[in-house]
């Protein structure tokens, strides 16, 4: 029996972040699904069923928390990270008052959100 693949749906507005993002992934051995805003996220989630969301914090005219929050709301067993967007406390507070939603900095060194990624589809294994 062959290992599970996990899915990733990837909102993020720069088009070319969002293509290396993808191809990164997919190279990882993950199904990548990629739309460019939180309106698109919403109405494709229900028959994506993606584990893992990556939300980019800074979406042009959207908010990345009342996102996440719709995204919880149809996908409750999904892990979200928002990437991105001021590093502060008030912000962090907001993030983590939500089940299921963490924060990563945008980093260029993509093995570290791997490393985070994997850690969280592992968690999601032991639950």
């Amino acid at each position: 029996m062959g290992r599970a693949v996990p899915s990733l749906l990837v909102v993020e507005d720069y088009d070319k972040l969002r293509a290396m993002l993808g191809h990164h992934f997919e190279r990882r051995g993950y199904r990548v699904y990629s739309v460019s805003r939180g309106k698109d996220a919403e109405a494709i989630a229900h028959s994506l069923l993606p584990q893992l969301i990556l939300l980019d914090y800074d979406l042009a005219g959207e908010d990345a928390l009342t996102i996440a929050k719709h995204l919880q709301a149809i996908l409750p067993g999904s892990q979200i990270v928002i990437t991105g967007g001021p590093d502060n406390a008030l912000v962090r507070a907001k993030m983590n008052a939500l089940e299921g939603v963490s924060y990563f900095p945008k980093t260029h060194e993509l093995s570290m959100l791997d490393k985070f990624l994997d850690s969280l589809l592992a968690e999601r294994k032991v639950k």
